[in-house]
Parts: structure tokens; sequence; C-alpha cells
């Protein structure tokens, strides 16, 4: 990476974080952000975000997570466990990540064609020559409609993870339902789900940048936009994975 890339994505966090600020104090009050259209089509992508597949992608996790762990419960007659070990990993952590890989998959990589395509039709141009501030416009409805739906998509996918564990753990490893449900409820406690919220909000923040990023960083041919999809989808997964990693940590420094 070089140096002008560098300055260019400092460039761009430092006037999106001006932005932010601008708007926290009130003076974006007659802003498109609030006004406009683009605030309300950010939010109308995430209406289809709790399709089926979603939901598989968090329980087929939790299937998984259960079927490992039974393994080596059951060489100690503690396959119990597999409902603390499914209910403490898909709320505190996994439920997030599922999202976030979801969401950078599919969201981030949609902002990235989106303002990509923009850029090599020159209407973020367009709107600069207008005085319309594209970060205000463009980027900032994007990473809030994102941060605003990601903790509800987390709480589905772990809704979604504690059933998939559920039903691995009634139907293949002989634990009664209520068992299950009692033993899932006894091993979670609140600060996990709000960890697993703090997860997601981050997320959200990372995957919307990063894909609004790319998109403004494209250069203005079709091969362009394809290439700012994918360095959207690798640059997000790679901020979640890093982040989850400063994220445990901190919380084990924290004791929580």
């Amino acid at each position: 990476m070089g140096c002008f890339d560098v300055l260019g994505q400092v460039n761009y966090l430092a006037v999106l974080a001006c932005t932010v600020v601008a708007m926290i104090l009130g003076s974006l009050w007659y802003s498109p952000v609030l006004f406009g259209n683009a605030w309300m089509k950010a939010i109308g992508l995430k209406k289809e975000d709790f399709k089926k597949g979603d939901s598989n992608k968090a329980m087929f996790a939790s299937v998984i997570l259960a079927f490992i762990g039974a393994i080596q419960l059951m060489m100690f007659g503690a396959q119990i466990y597999v409902a603390d070990l499914v209910g403490i990993a898909m709320v505190r952590v996994m439920g997030a990540v599922m999202v976030g890989i979801v969401m950078a998959g599919r969201t981030g990589a949609a902002f990235a064609a989106q303002l990509g395509t923009m850029q090599g039709n020159e209407e973020i141009d367009a709107l600069k020559t207008m005085g319309v501030s594209p970060m205000e416009f463009l980027v900032l409805p994007r990473m809030l409609a994102l941060v605003l739906m990601m903790p509800l998509l987390c709480v589905y996918a772990d809704l979604m993870g504690v059933l998939g564990g559920l039903i691995v753990g009634v139907s293949a490893l002989d634990i009664g339902l209520l068992q299950y449900i009692n033993q899932t409820t006894g091993a979670l406690k609140l600060s996990y789900f709000f960890i697993g919220i703090i997860h997601a909000i981050i997320f959200g923040v990372l995957v919307s940048l990063a894909g609004c990023l790319r998109g403004i960083q494209c250069g203005r041919s079709a091969s362009a936009v394809g290439d700012a999809t994918t360095s959207a989808v690798v640059t997000s997964i790679v901020a979640i994975i890093v982040a989850t990693g400063i994220i445990t940590v901190v919380c084990n420094m924290l004791g929580i």
C-alpha cells in the first residue's frame, strides 16, 4: 500500500468522523441525511436480511458447534454442557460474527458496487459540484442504517443458533427439552448478550466503512467496480476477525 493510499484512507476516515460529530452537534438538521431519500433507501436495503438463508447459516453453525462439543463431552458423560457451549458461544460471539460475515458479503459488497458505479458515472463529482457532501448524502446514511440493523440481526441469529443447538441436544444427545432450556438459561448472563450486541455494532461500522471506502476509491471502469466489490468483502472480513480478537482480549482483561 502506497503512501498516497494511506493518506487517502486517513482523509476519508477524518472527513467521516467530522461528519458524525457535526450530526451529533445538530448542524445536520437540514441535511439530506434527515430529509433525503438516501436514509430510507439505506434502511430498505436491510429488510431482506431476515431471509431464510440467514437463519440457516446461524443454525448450521450452532449444529456443527454442538456436534463437535458433544463428541468431546460424551467422553466424560457431560453432554448436557453442550447447551452451555452453544448458548454462550452463539450469544457472546458467534451470532455477531456470522451476521457480520453475511453482511460483508451482501451489504458491504452492495455499498461498494453502488458507490463504485456512481464514481464511474461521475455522479459523485456531480454531487460535489452541486455543493452536496458525499459523506453526508451517501456514506453516513448507509453507515447509520447498517449500525441500527446489525443488533437486530444479531439477536435473530442468536435465537436461531440456540434453536439449532436445542435440536441437536434433544434429537441426537437424548437431552430433555426442558432440561436443555434450563441448562441454557442458567449458563447465559445478561453481560454475554450485551457483549454480542457490542460486537454487532462494531461490525456494522467496519462493514459499512469498508464498503463505502472501496466504492469511493473505485476507478472509472467496469473492472474497477468488480475489484472494489471484492476488496470491500475481503477488507470487511479481515476487519471483523481482527476486531473480534481485540474485543475478546479486552473482555478477558476486564473480566467480563
